[in-house]
Formats: structure tokens, C-alpha cells, sequence
């Protein structure tokens, strides 16, 4: 098996290879959402992921101080999924790449925060309407309890054009 970096492309000659002898490809963070028993906050957004998820871990780390944070920040979680209890905070920082990946888990975030949107990563995603649907990717798989939070100053996050399928969406205003 194969786990791939976010930061190696789809179409990367050792991917290819492993394709092509049936070996199964698969990512760090998508082997820990499908382990993860705690409530997950995905934060995304092309500027601010970083800043913001530091934050809300810190915040709810007053709370509860078996809250995680990792993800795209730079520390994996996996040495710690087996001890993550149902009901633990776990904020994690994701990345377009990161997200496009997660749709092979059919999971999202119980609370995804999607920051803003600016062009970025498109040589890699090619457009910014490929950019925009991996990152919607947070929204894809919320069920109807979970929570979407996109910023209201900018139409592409309004929760009717996210396609957002939860009971509650809320819209944050730049401040």
C-alpha cells in the first residue's frame, strides 16, 4: 500500500507505477477520518487555515484539554486516533488536496469552516472552479446534524451555492 503526501500530484510517475501493479493508494488523513472517533472541525479557506485552527484549538483546549489539532498544520494525528474518545475536539487544518483526496472516504468534518477564496494551488488544480470543488469537498458528505460556516462576503461560500445538505448553516462576515 501506498500512502501519498498531499503534495505528490495524481498523475506522479510513482503513483502511476503503483496503479498499474495493483497497488492500493491512499492518504494520512483519509485512513484517519475513516478511524477517527472524535467531533472533527475541518477549518480550509485559501488564507487563514493555519491561524485560525491554532485558535480554535487553543479555545477549545481551555475546555477540554484532550482536544487535538493537526492536519495540514504539520502534525499528524495518527499516533493518537486509538485514543481519541467519542465526543473529543479534533480541529484539523485542511488543504484543497488534502479534501480532494477525502471524497474516496465518503466523510466530512461534523463542523466545517470554510475561510475565503482566492486563486491558488491552480497549477495544480488547473481552474479555479476545480480549486473551489475541492474545497467544497469539507461540505460533500455532513449529515444533516453537522455544521457548515462559510464567510457571507463572498457569493461562491453562500450555503445555497455550497450545496451544503446540513440542517444549520451559518455565514460568518469578514470583521
Amino acid at each position: 500500500m501506498v500512502f501519498a503526501s498531499p503534495a505528490v500530484r495524481d498523475d506522479s510517475s510513482y503513483l502511476i507505477a503503483a496503479r498499474a501493479r495493483g497497488v492500493p493508494i491512499d492518504t494520512e488523513m483519509n485512513l484517519f477520518m475513516r478511524l477517527c472517533r472524535g467531533s472533527v472541525i475541518g477549518v480550509t479557506g485559501s488564507n487563514g487555515k493555519t491561524t485560525t485552527t491554532s485558535l480554535l484549538g487553543a479555545i477549545l483546549r481551555m475546555a477540554n484539554p484532550r482536544t487535538q489539532v493537526g492536519g495540514n498544520i504539520g502534525r499528524s494525528l495518527l499516533p493518537e486516533v486509538a485514543a481519541i474518545e467519542p465526543g473529543d475536539p479534533v480541529v484539523l487544518e485542511l488543504s484543497s488536496f488534502q479534501l480532494a483526496a477525502l471524497a474516496a472516504v465518503g466523510r466530512s468534518p461534523h463542523i466545517g469552516l470554510f475561510l475565503n477564496l482566492s486563486p491558488n494551488h491552480l497549477d495544480r488544480h488547473g481552474t479555479m472552479e476545480s480549486y473551489l470543488a475541492a474545497k467544497m469537498q469539507i461540505f460533500a458528505y455532513q449529515r444533516p446534524d453537522d455544521v457548515a460556516i462559510l464567510n457571507a462576503d463572498d457569493p461562491r461560500l453562500h450555503p445555497s451555492s455550497a450545496g451544503c445538505a446540513v440542517r444549520c448553516a451559518y455565514s460568518v462576515a469578514r470583521m
